[in-house]
């Protein structure tokens, strides 16, 4: 969301142009040239920290199930 503070307002209005640039400019258009460690680190400016994931994805269930 740092580079995209609306995301989900967009995603929410089924407008999905600025999510698929902002990934065609940061993911897609380095192909195979990076590992995934590489491309993460790139694109996020930071290393991949598996807590990032498990946070947002209890944020998100919690969300949507009232947990």
């Amino acid at each position: 969301h740092r580079d995209i503070p609306s995301l989900d307002e967009s995603i929410s209005k089924g407008e999905f142009s600025v999510p698929r640039l902002w990934l065609n400019e940061r993911i897609h258009r380095h192909g195979c040239l990076y590992t995934p460690s590489e491309l993460i680190k790139q694109a996020t400016s930071k290393p991949f920290d598996p807590a990032d994931l498990i946070n947002y994805l209890n944020n998100k269930f919690n969300s949507v199930y009232g947990l």
